[in-house]
């Protein structure tokens, strides 16, 4: 089996290293690897931060990955295969040090939103640190030295690393009811420090975009004015901006609530005395995940319709290692019964509602590489058919299923992207 993943992967690189060259390279071919977000990273790498009031800037982007992409003088290709290259270490060493199982990694690189960890966006960056910290965590915050340096630079590069601190912290109160023991000081006082490495790097961003533009909080400000990133209750039907990116907007929601709602029962469980705690990087993980849903979800952009846009929450979630640990948690380790799957699958169809997709009417998103739009229903439809087939993953014939046919979403995805238009 381990030799089986290592063949699969390594050939999987190998053939997106040799797409990302087709897409970059081929002059016949309208293409380009440096779109939408990757455009304002590039400028931020060659000329620095500019700030425009009430429209977007620059500064509404964290600068590790510029400063990356600046120190390495890399092309378009060349930071691509960079990324790449970190996520693959990343992964190696959550399967090292956490012992992932290989159908948990097989899946998880075939999985669409995966292909912004091979893009000049800062994903791979963002997924490298987290994974560091979340090795940490479960080894008891060893070694000290790295964890503090990953906190940091976690949070030069995403503004999410603020969730690092709930994060933290409900490792701490499940520790603390697990032991039932007193002592709570040493807990908070190492809480406290740790806490303190993440506002210091969002700190240091506030302090060197106001030192570039002379403006202060310009990432706040960009994001409202530009991106209309401002707090909402949320405008139903739930929707989203994209090619077809709805539906893996709409199931990154599930998956933020429902490690939400784990998440409050493992707390009453354990609370109660009824069992041990689940492990730490596993509580980290879904704390992590369920505030990237409720964040994104409070703080949405409204459509022209105004309907509020799960704009970009599958990359939120699913490329992080977060949703890895996750994955490699629950995937059954063995084939759940049809009549098991059926009665998982009553939240989707609840989903599915919240996103308009229970209906006959023309969709408002289309899928890649279509010009024409599709009934809700049907939308709908592949929801719940790609949800029950990660439900039955354990069997060896839907894990080759699921395997090709996410793969096969993911290189349509990145076309999509190369021309130009909106997947994530």
């Amino acid at each position: 089996m381990e030799r089986m993943v290592k063949l699969v992967l390594t050939s999987q690189g190998i053939l997106t290293i040799g797409l990302l060259l087709v897409l970059a390279l081929a002059p016949h071919l309208p293409t380009s690897l440096v779109r939408w977000d990757a455009l304002w990273y590039r400028s931020i790498e060659a000329h620095g931060y500019f700030f425009r009031p009430g429209g977007m800037s620059s500064t509404g982007f964290f600068p590790f990955f510029p400063w990356v992409w600046d120190i390495t003088q890399l092309n378009a290709v060349g930071i691509s295969i960079f990324n790449l290259a970190l996520a693959g270490v990343a992964v190696w060493l959550l399967r090292r040090y956490l012992r992932l199982r290989p159908e948990a990694l097989v899946l998880y690189a075939a999985f669409p939103s995966c292909m912004f960890l091979y893009l000049p966006y800062t994903e791979a960056l963002f997924f490298f640190f987290s994974s560091l910290v979340l090795i940490s965590v479960a080894h008891n915050f060893r070694p000290a030295g790295t964890l503090a340096a990953a906190l940091f630079l976690g949070s030069l590069t995403r503004v999410t690393s603020f969730f690092y601190v709930p994060a933290l912290a409900a490792v701490e109160v499940f520790g603390w009811l697990a032991q039932r023991e007193g002592r709570l000081v040493p807990r908070l006082g190492r809480l406290v420090g740790l806490g303190l490495l993440p506002a210091l790097g969002l700190l240091t961003v506030v302090l060197y975009q106001w030192w570039e533009t002379g403006v202060w909080f310009a990432f706040n400000k960009t994001q409202q004015a530009g991106w209309d990133h401002r707090l909402r209750l949320p405008h139903l039907p739930l929707t989203s901006f994209g090619n077809g990116a709805v539906l893996l907007d709409g199931l990154a929601l599930l998956v933020g609530v429902l490690a939400g709602g784990w998440l409050l029962y493992q707390l009453g469980r354990v609370g109660r005395g009824q069992g041990p705690a689940p492990r730490p990087e596993v509580i980290f993980a879904a704390v992590f995940v369920a505030l990237s849903a409720l964040h994104t979800t409070l703080f949405a952009p409204l459509t022209s319709t105004g309907q509020t846009s799960l704009l970009s929450l599958h990359r939120y979630v699913f490329c992080t290692p977060f949703f890895l640990i996750l994955l490699n948690e629950f995937i059954p380790r063995q084939a759940l019964s049809w009549q098991t799957v059926g009665l998982c699958l009553l939240p989707v169809v609840g989903l599915a509602a919240l996103l308009g997709m229970l209906s006959t009417a023309p969709f408002i998103q289309r899928p890649p590489l279509l010009g024409v739009p599709v009934p809700g229903l049907l939308c709908g439809v592949l929801l719940l058919g790609y949800v029950a087939l990660w439900l039955r993953a354990h069997s060896r014939w839907i894990q080759v299923v699921l395997y090709g046919s996410s793969l096969l979403l993911q290189f349509v995805y990145l076309y999509t992207y190369a021309l130009g238009r909106w997947v994530g």
